[in-house]
Formats: structure tokens, sequence, C-alpha cells
């Protein structure tokens, strides 16, 4: 098994490759603890992929939340709708 730092850097690399199905397994292997924090620990362009394609990814709706939440709330985001 993975270290969660192992997972993170191959969610971010399948994000990269727009591998909407891998992004979903590496995430759902993860104890959902650690899920609910993924999105502090995940790369901007991330973010946005999953947030773009959140009805392609299969994952938690609490997880989903989470990282729709960083995305559209971010201090980078606020002053780009400002």
């Amino acid at each position: 098994m993975f270290d969660s730092s192992s997972i993170i850097k191959m969610i971010d690399a399948a994000a990269t490759q727009k591998n909407y199905k891998e992004i979903e397994k590496l995430i759902n292997v993860m104890d959902i603890r650690v899920q609910h924090e993924i999105h502090s620990l995940l790369n901007e362009s991330t973010i946005e992929i999953i947030t773009e394609n959140k009805d392609n990814i299969d994952i938690a709706s609490s997880v989903k939340e989470h990282i729709i939440w960083l995305h559209f709330y971010s201090d980078k985001q606020i002053g780009k709708h400002i």
C-alpha cells in the first residue's frame, strides 16, 4: 500500500492526464478521514480539474464539497470574481 503523500502525487499526475477514473480510484482507496484533508494537499490545478469534472468523479460527496469549496473560496479565486 502507498502512503498518503505518494497517493497525492499519483492523483496530481492523473489530473494532468485528465484520467478521472484514476483520480476516483486513488481517492477512494484512502481512509475517509484522509480524504477529507486532501483538498489542502493537492495542487491547485488538480483542485480545478476535479471541480470542473465533479460529475465524472465518484467520490464521497463530503470530500467533493471540501474540494469544490476550496476551489471557489480560496483567496485567489475570490480575487478573480470581484
